[in-house]
């Protein structure tokens, strides 16, 4: 079974990461131009892996 999400719509928790196997250079580089460079997640690609990970909040950071 194979199910298709529109990558910009996934929500991801603060502090955690999702990793998509399989994607192609071409379907990165159109997905930072979709996202653009104002996106709140942060996505890394290596040899035909994404990953999507969302930082904490500024305020989960801070050391107390």
């Amino acid at each position: 079974m194979t199910l298709t999400v529109a990558i910009p719509r996934i929500e991801i928790a603060p502090g955690s990461h999702l990793t998509i196997p399989n994607v192609s250079w071409v379907d990165f580089i159109s997905l930072l131009e979709e996202l653009g460079e104002k996106r709140h997640s942060r996505l890394a690609y290596y040899q035909g892996r994404l990953e999507i990970m969302a930082p904490l909040s500024y305020m989960k950071n801070q050391i107390v």
